[in-house]
This record gives C-alpha cells, sequence and structure tokens, in this order.
C-alpha cells in the first residue's frame, strides 16, 4: 500500500490558501491564473509526491458556512492529519482574530484527541514593497508570539510567504514536509559528509518539483544569500528539465550563482523517483 501523508491547508477566506497551491504546482506564469481564482468550495485534494510518499493536500475553503461544517464534522474532516498548515492574511489586521479563533477551533480537536501534530503558520501576502515595514514586522511578532504562548505544547514553525516569491513558499512546504520524513536528520549528516569530501561550500537535496528535502551549508550565511541560492539552484532544475525536454545533449550541469559560486546540478533515481543534488562550489574548487 502506497504511504500517504495528509496535510492540511486551512485558514480564513481569502486568506491566499488555493494561490500557494496554484504557485507550487504551476511555479512558472502563475500570477495571471491566481488573479483569476474563485473561492474554494468546501474541500479540494492537491496529490504532491515526496520521498516515497503521496502527500495529499486538504485545501479547506475557509467561508464561514464551510468553517461551521468543518467544526461539526471534525472527525471527517481533521482525523489522521500529518501536518497543519495554517494560512493568516498579514494585509487584513481587521481579521487577526477572528483568524486566531478559527485556529483555536481547528487545534481543539488535535488537543483533545492528543495528536499534536506539526504546525506552519504562514503569515501570507507579505509581498516585498511591505515586508519590511514597522507594521507588518510588528504584527508579524504580535502574532506569532500569541500563538506559541497559546499552544507551546505544538511543534512551531512560521514563516513570511507571498505568490511574488516563489521561494518563500517552497520553503514553507519544504520545512512542513521535512517533518515528514524520518530520515531527515541522517539525510543532514550525509549531506555533511558529503560536503566536506567534495570541499564544497553547501548541498541542497531537492525533489522533482524543485522542493528542498534537506540542505547543508558548510558556514553561516546570511539569509538573503540563502534565499538566492535557493532561487537560482531551482531555476538551473527547470532549465535543465526543459534541456532534455527539448532532447539537447547536456554536457555540463554546471550553473553559474554568481561571480564566485557555481552550482553542479545531478539528477539521481530513487526507487523511480527523480531527485536532484546540487553541490555549490566556489571557483577554487572548480579549478582543482
Amino acid at each position: 500500500m502506497e504511504d500517504t501523508a495528509k496535510i492540511l491547508l486551512t485558514g480564513l477566506d481569502n486568506a491566499g490558501k488555493t494561490s500557494i497551491m496554484v504557485a507550487l504546482s504551476e511555479q512558472k506564469g502563475y500570477i495571471e491564473k491566481v488573479m483569476s481564482l474563485t473561492p474554494t468550495t468546501r474541500v479540494d485534494h492537491i496529490d504532491i509526491p515526496f520521498l516515497g510518499k503521496n502527500v495529499v493536500f486538504w485545501d479547506l475553503g475557509g467561508q464561514e458556512k464551510y468553517r461551521k461544517i468543518y467544526d461539526e464534522r471534525k472527525e471527517q474532516y481533521f482525523a489522521d492529519s500529518s501536518l497543519l498548515l495554517y494560512i493568516i492574511d498579514i494585509q487584513d489586521p481587521s481579521r487577526f482574530e477572528t483568524s486566531l479563533q478559527y485556529l483555536d477551533t481547528i487545534l481543539e480537536y488535535f488537543i483533545q484527541n492528543y495528536d499534536l501534530v506539526p504546525l506552519v503558520i504562514s503569515f501570507h501576502k507579505t509581498d516585498p514593497e511591505i515586508k519590511d515595514t514597522s507594521e507588518v514586522k510588528k504584527n508579524v511578532q504580535v502574532l506569532s508570539q500569541k500563538i506559541i504562548n497559546k499552544y507551546e505544547d505544538f511543534e512551531l514553525l512560521f514563516q513570511q510567504t507571498t505568490i511574488y516569491d516563489i521561494v518563500s513558499i517552497i520553503k514553507m512546504i519544504s520545512y512542513g514536509l521535512a517533518v515528514l520524513n524520518e530520515d531527515f536528520f541522517e539525510l543532514y549528516k550525509l549531506l555533511e559528509e558529503y560536503s566536506m569530501n567534495l570541499n564544497s561550500q553547501g548541498l541542497f537535496l531537492l525533489d522533482r518539483n524543485g522542493l528542498i528535502i534537506c540542505k547543508y551549508f558548510k558556514d553561516q550565511i546570511e539569509d538573503q544569500i540563502e534565499t538566492n541560492l535557493e532561487l537560482s539552484v531551482k531555476e538551473h532544475i527547470f532549465e535543465l528539465k526543459e534541456r532534455k525536454e527539448k532532447g539537447e545533449l547536456i554536457e555540463r550541469k554546471l550553473f553559474e550563482i554568481n561571480n564566485q559560486i557555481r552550482s553542479y546540478l545531478h539528477p539521481i533515481k530513487y526507487r523511480g523517483d527523480e531527485y536532484y543534488i546540487s553541490i555549490l562550489l566556489n571557483e577554487d574548487t572548480e579549478e582543482n
């Protein structure tokens, strides 16, 4: 039987839940499609393969009439969940309290059933032009602290996402899915060992959709540099796939990230699925 993981994707209506899944699925040219989305009716199911698992996202419509249905039939909708992704529209302060109340309604089920699933909170619509404003920073801080204070027994992860930065969405999903991978820490140790043997600056292990399964950096790096690296590696995966689809002979899988770092992208097969390892090399290492 196929190993299946159920992930709840929930939040109030207009929080941007479905747009996140569209961005993740399309990954290119998705903005126009997102702009034409209509509200989710009850529940949408989206399947994504991840490390041998069939990951099923349950995108729960957030309109009040549906929230009442979920509350009345919690067992039907919430049972057997492996992970909860809760989306808060950071651009709508007028609904923060309503969103926190809805989160409380959902988590009440898991608390009563002694099932403290990992919880990822996404402060969505943190668009580039407002990300660094004092208002957004304050709202993120206040909301995070309220959630931490009330649900300290849950494994919590906070992320800021926007459809205008696909890496932010991939990062949220990747970090969330990492908790489903029992071998995550063994993978990290393996990447660390490989990085040392190859004298590499770091390594990424990604699935065919560009989701980061695990990553390792030799030295601590700034968040913005890390984000740029992730975006570059992801772009290289799609370039490689496009060239393969065109039937081009690929003699080199070496891509330039900046003037100092290059990525050697190597596709691998595991249990019938395709994965990618990105080895980050500086110029000195490459020449040697």
